[in-house]
């Protein structure tokens, strides 16, 4: 009986160590699941067909891609030629396709942010580090799934973004900007890490950058050049990019309430200033003054923002691949204001494109977690309710339409920009206080 009990007991404890060790594993098969009911099951209400694939068929074709529609390419010819291998395929197979390829960039978008935020390793989970990961997945998890109810690429690009600025943590600086550029290439908001890295003395990335998200753009004409002459990019231009100046700020080609931008939430904040009478979710009237001050407010407030970042990053950082905790710690929280930054400033942002606020997520849960003071705490909070009161399935289709509408989740990515800025703060006092970059606990299984 004793010999069983021994057995018995130690089947029990390998049991508990494989729960307990491998909750990152449980989590992704959990994670893929849901992903595959979420993506597999209405797939009409996403933008793969309808957008993606259809824009890939329309290239092959020689046609234009960028029309006025329902469901509108609206994006730089780079998506569609990307799209091409899978829009060939048929139905199902094209769908499962696009399903394997989101999972594979889910999986390196969270690694990536994982170890830039220090993380141990996923397979040996300490118990803080475990705490890190459950917080964070259900603090950003809402917005981690967005991209695939939505059948969009964001999920990929958030990879490419992350997965970057990995490469260059660990010094490969020519790789790590060519996935940067590859991510410019399909929305233009990465392009923000040009200027950020050109501040940080990272002149030749930031010209990869540029160059391959410009570079990737020029091949569809080379491919599938059009039948009437025109240039994929030049439509690109004429018929969205250059409607940025003549139209409202966060008037973009999508319902009001789904722009979670800086320009979308003023936009509609000033419309219910102009008018109470007029709903909330409409866009803001362009007549006269009332133009002027909104465009002044709207890049005010950006323009604003961008110096705030600048003050902040001001001192010159140590390379965090040749320097040490501190440095990795103040890069990572970088490149997560960066990331914010992206969301606040474009002309448009919605839920799918949160995705890319995983890592500053993931930074401002370990900051609690490690050290748990009132402040620390108190971004936890606001994350909570930024998060989770945009999900209907939590508080119900009216509450989460009203969330958007006074703009939740444009408040979840300012949160995630101050924190970041608060941790650029203590990392760039910390290296000024000793002297040189101080050595401080960085990776998770050290605080644990």
């Amino acid at each position: 009986m004793t010999e069983q009990f021994s057995v018995a007991d130690a089947s029990r404890t390998a049991v508990r160590r494989l729960l307990s060790d491998r909750v990152s594993v449980t989590l992704g098969v959990v994670f893929a699941i849901v992903a595959a009911g979420i993506m597999l099951r209405s797939p009409e209400r996403g933008d793969w067909f309808g957008c993606f694939v259809q824009a890939a068929e329309r290239m092959q074709a020689g046609e234009t891609i960028h029309r006025h529609e329902t469901k509108a390419y609206a994006y730089p010819p780079a998506m569609a030629m990307l799209s091409v291998p899978l829009a060939n395929l048929p139905y199902r197979p094209s769908l499962v396709g696009f399903y394997a390829v989101n999972m594979l960039a889910a999986w390196v978008a969270f690694v990536a942010a994982w170890r830039l935020a220090g993380g141990s390793p996923l397979m040996q989970l300490a118990p803080r580090c475990r705490m890190v990961l459950l917080l964070t997945v259900m603090l950003a998890g809402r917005y981690f799934i967005a991209p695939l109810q939505n059948l969009q690429f964001d999920m990929i690009i958030a990879a490419l973004i992350l997965g970057g600025a990995l490469a260059m943590l660990k010094g490969r600086q020519w790789s790590g900007a060519v996935c940067i550029g590859l991510a410019a290439g399909m929305k233009c908001t990465p392009l923000l890490f040009a200027p950020y890295l050109i501040w940080r003395r990272r002149f030749a990335a930031a010209v990869v950058v540029v160059a391959v998200a410009v570079g990737i753009n020029l091949v569809p004409d080379l491919l599938w050049p059009q039948t009437n002459g025109h240039s994929y990019v030049a439509d690109w231009n004429s018929q969205f990019l250059s409607s940025v100046a003549t139209r409202a700020p966060g008037d973009w080609y999508s319902a009001m309430q789904m722009n979670q931008s800086v320009a979308g939430a003023l936009n509609r904040w000033y419309a219910v200033l102009q008018n109470p009478q007029r709903a909330a979710a409409q866009s803001a009237d362009l007549v006269g003054n009332a133009a002027t001050l909104l465009r002044m407010t709207t890049y005010g407030a950006c323009l604003a923002m961008l110096a705030v970042t600048l003050w902040v990053a001001r001192r010159r950082a140590t390379p965090p691949e040749k320097g040490n905790e501190t440095a990795r710690a103040q890069f990572a929280a970088e490149i997560g204001a960066v990331c914010a930054l992206m969301l606040l400033l474009s002309p448009m942002s919605s839920k799918a494109h949160y995705v890319i606020l995983l890592l500053p997520s993931l930074l401002l849960v370990r900051a609690a977690v490690e050290r748990p003071t009132a402040g620390n705490v108190a971004w936890l909070v606001a994350l909570a309710v930024t998060g989770l009161l945009t999900s209907k399935g939590f508080v119900g289709r009216t509450a989460g339409d009203w969330a958007l509408v006074i703009g939740m989740p444009t408040f979840y990515a300012a949160t995630c920009w101050v924190g970041m800025l608060s941790i650029i703060a203590r990392c760039s006092h910390t290296t000024a206080a000793a002297g040189t970059a101080a050595e401080t606990p960085h990776r998770l299984a050290q605080a644990a």
